[in-house]
């Protein structure tokens, strides 16, 4: 069971970083963190819709 808790922690850290890269590429650097920081309601709700997106079965 570790393992698999492991995996599922490891593709959410990695969707967390792949959306601040997003972000940061399409506003500024740094962008990301500071829209957390500042709405972390909107921020979190954004990510969700992201993962959605990009997890999608084609």
């Amino acid at each position: 069971m570790g393992g698999a808790l492991n995996y599922l922690l490891l593709i959410q850290k990695i969707m967390f970083e792949a959306f601040i890269e997003f972000l940061d590429q399409l506003y500024w650097v740094g962008y990301g963190v500071e829209f957390e920081e500042e709405n972390p309601k909107a921020f979190y709700q954004q990510l969700d819709k992201f993962k959605k997106q990009h997890t999608q079965k084609r």
